[in-house]
């Protein structure tokens, strides 16, 4: 009911649910049933805690997640945001082609078992 009631834009899915999460089925059926809620509410979703490559991988391509966590960047002052910026493209492209890589590792995994 308060979601109705109250004026929520933003969904924060908390970091417990994101450790560890390439290995446990729970917590991506959690995940996975909050952000399809929160999109069908038209609710933005912040991810946090986001570590390692296995975590960023087991979220999948959702291109509207708001992703927070060291493996993205330490915590930044206002001075260093424009700097960061200018760096995010090269950190884009590592991050896209180190999650293809622990992707394909997965499902290599997966059809041999």
């Amino acid at each position: 009911a308060y979601l109705k009631r109250f004026p929520i834009s933003t969904l924060k899915i908390d970091r417990a649910f994101i450790t560890g999460i390439q290995d446990d089925r729970e917590a991506q059926i959690i995940v996975q049933a909050t952000t399809q809620l929160a999109r069908a509410l038209d609710i933005a979703v912040v991810i946090e805690g986001v570590e390692t490559f296995e975590e960023l991988g087991a979220l999948g391509h959702q291109p509207d997640l708001i992703l927070q966590g060291y493996l993205l960047s330490r915590p930044i002052t206002r001075g260093h945001v424009r700097a960061f910026a200018s760096e995010s493209e090269a950190l884009r492209q590592e991050i896209s082609r180190r999650v293809r890589a622990t992707g394909d590792a997965g499902n290599n995994s997966r059809r041999q078992a």
